[in-house]
């Protein structure tokens, strides 16, 4: 990957020392790529909206949080799973100075499609039936699963059959796998704001540009893609760079690279954004333990 060439400092960036960087830890194994746990703790509200680009399940093991998703506010508290897709904007935090604790599983979008063309044919894509769901079995196989992830001294075998019990248990159980239909298309300038940031995804791209693009005024543009999208372009952004930046700090590259590569204008910056939408530093998350 490109190396920075301008200068990217490092430094505590002003964050709180030990206490507040224990909040999330991530696990991950080198044999089931794509699967991702977090634990992580909480007495404050912590998270902006945002999406991830890839399935995520939580479960709550003790308080309760105030959950947005789909422009609605929800309660979850202690043994509820939530239930969220790829690319869905939502926001889970703890009322201010009441704490919780949760796991969240990241599941690449195609573990689970390649299980629902299994249960009813190719193309077939899961969904899930309601947001929040109560199912002491899900949540079973989920905790069996985590657990072998967090016990380095599990055995390779069992930690893959316990990761197909817990996908199959919850996608029978609290989803359904639909045939191929035709999905409704975005606006095209939405699409053509999206792809210009993907591309782009390392420069800072004013909504005037973005707008034009497909020829609107930024006001009217704006009021497209923040319908569509659920975030504004700005913000849009910011969460592609996370994921990118997820991505390579996976593969072991330098944090200060990351942060170029992904447009940030300091290290400092992208390790502030990085814990404002994963709960844990660059570092943290790089060093995540595996199997």
């Amino acid at each position: 990957m490109r190396k920075a060439t301008r200068s990217i400092t490092g430094g505590n960036c002003g964050m709180a020392a030990s206490s507040q960087e224990k909040k999330a830890t991530f696990w991950r194994d080198p044999a089931l790529p794509g699967i991702e746990l977090r634990l992580s703790s909480y007495d404050t509200p912590t998270f902006p909206k945002h999406s991830h680009d890839c399935y995520a399940i939580g479960l709550v093991e003790r308080g309760e949080s105030t959950f947005y998703y789909r422009g609605g506010y929800h309660r979850i508290g202690a043994g509820q799973l939530a239930l969220i897709p790829p690319d869905e904007v939502h926001s889970c935090n703890p009322e201010d100075g009441r704490g919780w604790r949760y796991r969240m599983w990241y599941i690449d979008p195609q573990r689970l499609h390649e299980l629902a063309e299994v249960v009813a044919g190719s193309g077939a894509r899961p969904c899930f039936r309601s947001h929040v769901a109560d199912d002491r079995t899900v949540a079973g196989h989920l905790l069996h699963f985590g657990s072998l992830l967090q016990d380095g001294g599990s055995d390779a075998g069992e930690r893959e059959e316990a990761m197909y019990a817990s996908l199959s248990s919850l996608l029978i159980r609290l989803g359904e796998c639909r045939p191929p239909t035709g999905t409704a298309r975005q606006p095209a300038a939405v699409l053509l704001a999206e792809e210009y940031l993907r591309t782009n995804i390392e420069e800072t791209v004013s909504l005037e540009t973005l707008a034009s693009l497909s020829g609107l005024s930024p006001w009217h543009f704006l009021r497209l893609f923040k319908a569509a999208k659920g975030l504004p372009p700005h913000a849009f952004q910011t969460q592609l760079r996370i994921d990118r930046a997820k991505q390579l700090l996976r593969r072991g590259e330098e944090i200060a690279d990351v942060a170029y590569c992904t447009g940030f204008s300091d290290q400092c910056h992208f390790s502030r954004k990085f814990r404002q939408f994963t709960g844990a530093t660059p570092g943290q998350y790089r060093s995540a333990q595996g199997c």
